[in-house]
């Protein structure tokens, strides 16, 4: 779902979003304000750590039931 959602531009400027990405690589975030780019720069390990992390796991799940309603 992140993947999608850093192809997603909508998303690239919302304040949820946002925080995501930040979380993910606060440094290039900053930089470039670049999903996919921060995307790309994240480790598998540190993608599956901070992604079971319950309140970014949460914050995903909400953006993601906009993106894709079911």
């Amino acid at each position: 779902m992140l993947a999608q959602l850093a192809l997603d531009v909508n998303w690239t400027w919302n304040r949820a979003g946002s925080a995501l990405w930040r979380q993910l690589n606060p440094e290039l975030w900053e930089q470039t304000h670049n999903p996919w780019a921060v995307l790309q720069t994240v480790s598998g390990q540190s993608l599956k750590r901070i992604t079971s992390e319950p309140g970014f796991r949460a914050t995903l799940d909400e953006i993601g039931s906009r993106l894709c309603p079911s």
